[in-house]
């Protein structure tokens, strides 16, 4: 691409085209894929899982005591949630 087409490309069509394709990554995205994860799974395998948090990634994240600063449950799962298609 030459100095040109890029000062003529309307940047903010291609700003707005991007955000369409990027899902907001918040907490009630991350309770459904967290639902839609734990759903492949037995009760058996999840009570024994270090990634599993309960019935709700949402209320879990919600009631965690804010002194903690790094929750190890929680950053499993998150990575976890934030790599699975």
């Amino acid at each position: 691409m030459d100095s040109k087409s890029f000062h003529n490309m309307d940047l903010q069509k291609y700003k707005n085209i991007l955000n369409d394709l990027q899902e907001e990554k918040n907490l009630d995205y991350l309770e459904k894929r967290y639902k839609k994860l734990i759903s492949n799974y037995s009760k058996a395998y999840l009570y024994g899982s270090k990634w599993y948090v309960g019935d709700s990634f949402k209320k879990y994240v919600i009631n965690i005591n804010i002194n903690y600063l790094y929750v190890n449950k929680l950053e499993n799962i998150r990575e976890i949630l934030l790599k699975i298609n």
